[in-house]
């Protein structure tokens, strides 16, 4: 049984039709911005109460304007974790509301992925799950109505005492979109638990060994590094990172970082370059014949 759905392509299009000051002000300012005032955007559209008629079209048009910039999901300013909102002083229903409020927003997550997907992989993709195979067209309007299938919220065990609302596991979902595995680790709402491992121990390596490697070259006697050197290079660490020391992938994954393109050549020098002088000996550092 269908118990809720969200479909913020439809909620964008209602907000267009009303066309109030303040959506039209919201939505025209997109463009304008930074990456990093996106991403402070996000961070702040993603905290206000979904039932809020902009929520839904600012999260939906703010993150088409990340993808026309090529930036991934993961690295949007997602909330990694939904916290349940603050309601005020307790009233009743306050549970279901801000539970479904926190489910709800589960499920933009999942809406912002699979538009990102269907742009990095186009119309020519394959889903194993042939019902599926539209959210990949070139059309965004015959795309969305396959996109809300995959997002569908379903009531399992409904009538029972123990029965529950939920969505699709996402390693189930992205196996039938067939997602490859490299794209995975962009994703937000529906990464799955080994490219979401990949993700977090690339983070905690950052922060306990090669963040703090970096950060010493900006005490050394010979040409130190500065703040923003360190911060450039503590970016390309962590592409290479997640492509395991191969230059054109990490190249794409800069790019969906910071929506920079550099050459796989820019890549290679920097991973030799860095490995040299933080002493890096790991699979992603080891010289490699060739580039």
């Amino acid at each position: 049984m269908l118990v809720k759905q969200l479909n913020p392509h439809e909620a964008t299009l209602k907000a267009d039709e009303k066309a109030s000051p303040r959506w039209l002000e919201l939505r025209g300012g997109w463009a304008a911005m930074s990456l990093e005032q996106l991403r402070a955007s996000n961070a702040k559209w993603f905290a206000e109460p979904i039932a809020f008629e902009l929520t839904a079209p600012c999260l939906w048009t703010l993150n088409m304007e990340f993808t026309k910039r090529g930036v991934a999901p993961m690295w949007r300013g997602v909330p990694r974790f939904i916290k349940p909102l603050r309601l005020g002083p307790p009233r009743p229903g306050d549970s279901e509301r801000r539970l479904g409020d926190a489910a709800t927003k589960n499920v933009m997550k999942r809406w912002i992925d699979m538009e990102w997907l269907r742009v990095q992989l186009g119309s020519q993709h394959k889903t194993k799950y042939r019902l599926w195979q539209d959210a990949f067209a070139d059309d965004l309007e015959v795309a969305i109505p396959a996109i809300a299938k995959v997002n569908v919220v379903w009531a399992h065990g409904a009538g029972h005492s123990n029965g529950k609302a939920g969505t699709k596991p996402a390693h189930d979902v992205v196996d039938r979109l067939s997602v490859p595995s490299l794209y995975r680790l962009g994703l937000t709402g529906l990464i799955d638990r080994d490219s979401g491992e990949k993700v977090r121990n690339m983070e905690k390596r950052m922060k306990k060994k090669i963040g703090p490697l970096l950060a010493s070259l900006k005490q050394r006697p010979t040409l130190p590094l500065t703040d923003d050197e360190v911060e450039r290079r503590l970016l390309y660490c962590q592409a290479i990172e997640l492509a395991v020391g191969s230059p054109t992938t990490a190249a794409l994954i800069f790019k969906w970082m910071t929506g920079e393109v550099v050459t796989r050549q820019t890549m290679h020098e920097m991973r030799t370059k860095i490995a040299e002088q933080c002493g890096l000996k790991t699979r992603a550092w080891k010289p490699r014949a060739g580039i």
